[in-house]
């Protein structure tokens, strides 16, 4: 990682600082999860939303996700009701065939 690079992330970590999971949030509001898993805590570059069911939902594989969310954080983008409830069906379409 080149000094420029470092100090773009962290430029963006000070403006986009990690929040609890108690803290609200706006329906279908993409988020950057901060997971635990069995490597220890760490950040996934990947994008996530929140479903209606209370669930995350990975974007880019269109599943939901199982591992022990600790943190998030807000990626700025707003995923609207109806293309959340379309990837829902999908996805539930996949699990039946």
């Amino acid at each position: 990682m080149t000094i420029a690079e470092r100090q773009a992330r962290e430029a963006h970590d000070r403006e986009n600082p990690w929040r609890q999971m108690n803290e609200r949030r706006r329906p279908g509001l993409m988020c950057n999860l901060m997971i635990q898993d069995r490597a220890g805590h760490h950040d996934t570059e990947r994008l996530y939303v929140e479903m209606d069911l209370g669930k995350w939902w990975d974007v880019d594989a269109n599943s939901p996700v199982y591992h022990n969310v600790l943190n998030w954080r807000a990626a700025y983008i707003t995923m609207s009701k109806e293309v959340r409830d379309a990837r829902l069906r999908r996805y539930e379409e996949g699990l039946r065939s």
